[in-house]
């Protein structure tokens, strides 16, 4: 047991050093034989403590995982719906197109800048064009209808007069039988008036 001095007793396991009359020598204090219990109290307990810190950080760095990969869950699903959504009405555009009963007034919305916004403008300038060319259709359809109308107007006023010529072929046929017949009688009764 090493000596008080100054009223200070030195601690265990430390070194001390204890001036010598010339020179300074220094030694080591041994500490009093203690059972290991004692001695391994202070280990175990430093030993639990890092075990728990070990765990809890465990548990906070799973927490953060699992919120990162919750946000990038989040973030994917967004990503997906705002990419779907304008895939899904180009789709919904061209199959009612399709389909006969497309409006083609109806645009779709193209102020995105990515690719999807480039399909929705060509789209749109594609429907542009088809409504251009539909119209000059619609329009040359009704100057077909125009002029059909009219050349039906001059083939039922055709029919018309042909069928008063036939008509008056008609008349100028029993008239001419008529005449024949009128001179056939008159030839006759000549005839008959040279022979009495």
């Amino acid at each position: 047991v090493a000596p008080i001095r100054n009223g200070i007793a030195p601690k265990m396991g430390r070194t001390i050093h204890t001036p010598a009359v010339k020179r300074k020598v220094w030694r080591r204090v041994r500490p009093p034989s203690t059972p290991l219990d004692v001695v391994m109290a202070e280990f175990n307990q430093l030993d639990s403590d890092l075990t728990n810190m070990r765990v809890q950080d465990s548990l906070l760095l799973a927490g953060i995982g699992l919120l990162v990969a919750l946000a990038g869950l989040v973030v994917m699903v967004l990503l997906a719906y705002s990419l779907a959504k304008p895939a899904r009405q180009l789709v919904a555009m061209l199959d009612d197109i399709a389909k006969g009963e497309g409006d083609l007034t109806k645009r779709l919305a193209a102020d995105r800048a990515d690719e999807l916004g480039d399909i929705a403008r060509g789209f749109n300038a594609f429907l542009d064009k088809l409504q251009g060319m539909i119209r000059e259709v619609v329009g040359s359809v009704q100057q077909v209808t125009d002029a059909s109308e009219h050349t039906a107007d001059i083939a039922m006023r055709t029919n018309d007069g042909v069928q008063r010529q036939l008509s008056e072929i008609d008349l100028v046929a029993t008239a001419v039988t008529e005449m024949t017949a009128t001179a056939q009688d008159v030839a006759r009764n000549a005839s008959q008036a040279a022979s009495a």
